[in-house]
């Protein structure tokens, strides 16, 4: 059972919403479940899709439809601009979360990368 605790909600000058949620998992495939959940959210998210165009077409310069060098555009991004972090206790950010505050730990980059490619 997914039980959900009081989380953060902030927004950046730019109008970004921030969140974490704090959640308590009764076993392993709930934490996979809300990493899926997560991803389905935030793939059609404007500032993700807006991201992963940015990446894939204008920085990496891929072409259409090469869909593993996307996948590598997206991880190489990410490794070079997202700081990992080790958090305690643990909190899932959301993609638009770790992209603003460019920081996360490996569930947020999961999540992330996912979201990214999808």
């Amino acid at each position: 059972m997914i039980v959900w605790l009081p989380g953060r909600v902030e927004h950046t000058l730019a109008g970004d919403e921030l969140s974490q949620r704090r959640v308590l998992f009764s076993n392993q495939d709930e934490q996979v479940r809300l990493l899926r959940d997560l991803v389905t959210e935030y793939r059609a998210h404007p500032a993700i899709r807006a991201r992963a165009r940015d990446i894939v077409f204008r920085q990496y310069g891929c072409k259409p439809k090469e869909q593993r060098l996307h996948a590598l555009a997206i991880a190489s991004w990410v490794q070079r601009h997202i700081t990992y972090v080790n958090e305690m206790p643990e909190t899932f950010q959301t993609p638009t979360t770790t992209v603003s505050t460019g920081y996360g730990d490996c569930d947020d980059f999961t999540a992330l990368i996912a979201a990214l490619c999808e």
